[in-house]
């Protein structure tokens, strides 16, 4: 039986300064982040067992030619071979026995999937971020992930951008005008984009530190175009001052979150019996985004719930007459 082997979501900058803040002790680390182009698709990966049996997952369900989620399941049948090749060189390059499980992640990217980005006048592509090893209970990150060849439409994200920052956690804003000053290069000229030809938007970056054990710490920041709250400043490392509830409202139920939800949840369509799962993941999603920013300012989802799921509900009824 297939199981979901899930991508946890990636926090944002001030998350990764206050977790670390909190349990890592009076003296805080200095770490090198890597930073790679975040694109704009939808989160997919594939799962080879130890048995080499392959399948494809989405964020949140194993997929299917017959439950697919914009056509990922049905590539993956066609690519399987190239990605047991890639799995028999993680295992040589990690050393591993037979008994793993590897689960390569990454976004699927291209033409009808999102839009407003320059990825999304290419064909449909896999753009890999990411490698996990699971045996057992144990699981870790791959450090230094192969590089995929053999493939137009599979490509790795160390291999098209790559940047390097250090980040001091006893003065962490000394970094955010160099955070600040890539992403707005990255949303000014997608690297993506520009490698297959193509001018145009990014939408931001995803930095991460792997320590030795395997375990990662990661962060994004999106350019101000893909950003899905009216932040004042990117790369914050204070939640946002809200002055009412509908002021929260307005800066969190954002046109770039609903477009997000009505993606993953609806697949761009205005499905009436989806109104219900729309709204509840607009709801989870800012709860899990902006928890740090309800607390810092006395409210609770309780006290936004119903402003919001209105403006959710609104929003979707509009997207039925278009």
């Amino acid at each position: 039986m297939s199981e979901l082997i899930k991508f946890s979501s990636i926090g944002q900058f001030r998350n990764i300064v206050k977790d670390i803040c909190e349990y890592e002790g009076p003296r805080l680390p200095t770490l090198v982040f890597h930073g790679t182009v975040k694109v704009h698709g939808t989160n997919a990966s594939i799962v080879i067992n130890s048995d080499e049996t392959q399948y494809a997952q989405s964020r949140n369900n194993v997929l299917s030619t017959s439950t697919d989620n914009s056509g990922f399941s049905a590539w993956h049948q066609q690519k399987q071979a190239l990605f047991a090749e890639y799995a028999a060189k993680i295992k040589v390059h990690e050393n591993l026995s037979e008994q793993e499980t590897i689960i390569v992640y990454g976004e699927w990217a291209g033409k009808g999937i999102q839009s407003g980005v320059a990825v999304s006048e290419l064909d449909k592509f896999f753009y890999i971020f990411g490698v996990k090893v699971f045996n057992g209970e144990d699981h870790y990150w791959v450090k230094d992930v192969p590089s995929f060849v053999n493939a137009t439409d599979i490509c790795d994200a160390n291999s098209i951008w790559k940047k390097s920052i250090e980040i001091d956690f006893n003065d962490p804003g000394k970094i955010q005008n160099d955070l600040i000053a890539l992403t707005n290069l990255i949303e000014a000229e997608c690297p993506v984009g520009k490698r297959f030809g193509v001018s145009g938007v990014g939408e931001g970056i995803v930095w991460e530190f792997i320590d030795s054990r395997g375990k990662k710490i990661s962060f994004k920041v999106k350019g101000a175009k893909h950003s899905i709250s009216k932040v004042k400043k990117l790369a914050s490392i204070d939640p946002e001052r809200i002055e009412s509830i509908s002021k929260f409202v307005e800066y969190a139920v954002t046109e770039n979150r609903l477009n997000q939800g009505f993606s993953e949840i609806c697949h761009n369509e205005a499905d009436r019996a989806l109104l219900g799962p729309f709204i509840r993941w607009v709801s989870n999603d800012i709860l899990k985004e902006e928890n740090d920013t309800l607390v810092a300012n006395g409210l609770t989802m309780r006290d936004v719930g119903s402003a919001l799921s209105k403006k959710a509900r609104n929003w979707f009824f509009d997207k039925e007459f278009i």
